[in-house]
């Protein structure tokens, strides 16, 4: 039976797929915690200016990067249910303005191993840029 050039092309994507969870380029992602957090006083803008002390921690997420050969969409995996894939995440959010800004047309499948069960998205962002 010969193969449509559609399955063939299929096929090609889940190699890819594969060799990124093998050779994916990793940052590991250090976690801190809030010691402590204080309200100094209320500003004329209504926000708080604040006091805290915070310590770094060695747990933290992974994210594993590759550069997809899509030229219209990132690819965002966890592992982990309940965090969204699409535009609201922050990492997604991280490559769109750095895509803005630089007029990259690059983008990225992009892997987030959550190894910490609350926050973390503003450095899983940070980390992305």
């Amino acid at each position: 039976m010969k193969s449509s050039p559609r399955s063939s092309k299929a096929w090609v994507v889940l190699l890819k797929i594969l060799h990124y969870f093998r050779h994916p380029r990793a940052k590991e992602l250090y976690n801190q915690i809030n010691v402590f957090l204080g309200i100094t006083s209320k500003r004329a803008d209504g926000y708080h200016d604040l006091t805290s002390l915070f310590h770094v921690i060695s747990l933290g997420d992974t994210l594993k990067f590759l550069v997809s050969p899509s030229k219209k969409k990132d690819l965002l995996t966890i592992n982990v249910f309940g965090i969204p894939l699409n535009d609201s995440n922050l990492v997604i959010k991280a490559l769109n303005l750095y895509r803005k800004k630089t007029e990259s047309d690059t983008y990225f499948w992009v892997h987030l191993d959550k190894r910490v069960p609350i926050g973390g998205g503003s450095g899983n962002a940070t980390t992305a840029l």
